[in-house]
């Protein structure tokens, strides 16, 4: 009974969320279909080089001189960016510089950083029930706030409120144990 007294919460539906599921969604990047991750902390764009080796991308070499923090805090050095890389969603252009890393980029080809969601005045919405969707706009914020609802803008969905990997509470059987949950494809 001790065990489960700190998972009651008196509080309707829904209840803030323990765990939330990472930004992804399925476009064309090169002319190749991928997944791409929307990570809102970091300061480059990347692209695994195992995924850059099955392009015929233009590489520049001074991209080299660059690194990026690793999670475990040693620098990560990259391996050169690709200028200009075409990113095509929903029939339009919205290409940016992509850094390719030599340590991969998990379960995703690419991950869409602060430069490219700065160009593109992108805006993620959440929302209490766990769905998260990003406006972005081809030609850039203009004189229009960038979560405004006019405009010609592109609603990606990143999440959708049944989303297993959203937890709005803790397993708490007293034994410790590590579950693994498994990601879900949210692309289209």
């Amino acid at each position: 009974m001790i065990c489960y007294a700190s998972a009651v919460k008196i509080h309707p539906t829904p209840q803030p969320l323990f765990a939330m599921v990472t930004g992804r969604f399925r476009r064309k990047f090169a002319g190749f279909d991928v997944i791409f991750m929307i990570d809102t902390g970091s300061e480059l764009n990347l692209m695994s080089l195992e995924f850059y080796k099955k392009t015929s991308l233009a590489i520049d070499l001074d991209g080299t001189r660059w690194s990026l923090k690793g999670i475990n805090g040693r620098p990560v050095p990259l391996g050169g960016y690709v200028r200009d890389a075409e990113i095509k969603i929903s029939g339009r252009r919205f290409d940016h510089h992509v850094f390719v890393s030599r340590e991969g980029t998990g379960k995703q080809e690419i991950i869409l950083r602060q430069p490219w969601l700065q160009w593109y005045s992108a805006c993620i919405q959440y929302t209490r029930q766990g769905s998260m969707s990003m406006r972005i706009w081809q030609d850039g914020d203009g004189d229009k706030p960038s979560c405004a609802p006019q405009g010609p803008s592109i609603v990606i969905p990143l999440c959708t409120p049944g989303a297993p990997r959203n937890a709005a509470m803790l397993n708490l059987d007293c034994r410790t144990r590590v579950e693994e949950i498994p990601d879900v494809d949210s692309g289209k």
